[in-house]
């Protein structure tokens, strides 16, 4: 088994990197509906709808082009990567799992104090739906 320092990971919008990156996460969901009939003894589930999001923090820096053009509603080309661009390197990208094309950015958020660095989050979901779907 193998363990990866996250110190390597990298966020990309389009073919660009995001600088100053923190952090990042994503994460994917499925809703369930129970689907219980008569004379059964254990409940049943179907899979519902399907949902992928997460989030991705910076150091602020408002020389970095990508940073300061990146609002909510905005729909980018998202690629997430946690252990470095390099083309055989795995990475999470806004097409996962086939269901969006680019991810909906659904909030901004900065915080500032007097004991660290101004930082920047931004939060996500997937914001397009393939046509078989």
């Amino acid at each position: 088994m193998s363990a990866h320092h996250g110190r390597g990971g990298a966020v990309l919008i389009g073919s660009t990197a995001l600088g100053e990156v923190t952090a990042w996460a994503y994460n994917e969901t499925l809703e369930d509906t129970e689907a219980p009939a008569m004379g059964q003894t254990t409940k049943r589930y179907l899979a519902g709808l399907s949902e992928a999001g997460g989030s991705f923090g910076v150091n602020y820096d408002d020389a970095d082009d990508e940073q300061e053009a990146l609002d909510v509603g905005d729909e980018v080309a998202l690629h997430l990567h946690p252990r470095g661009t390099a083309a055989s390197r795995p990475e999470f990208t806004s097409v996962g799992n086939g269901l969006g094309d680019v991810v909906l950015i659904t909030g901004v958020e900065v915080t500032a104090d007097t004991g660290s660095v101004v930082s920047r989050s931004y939060t996500f979901r997937n914001a397009l739906v393939r046509a078989d779907q």
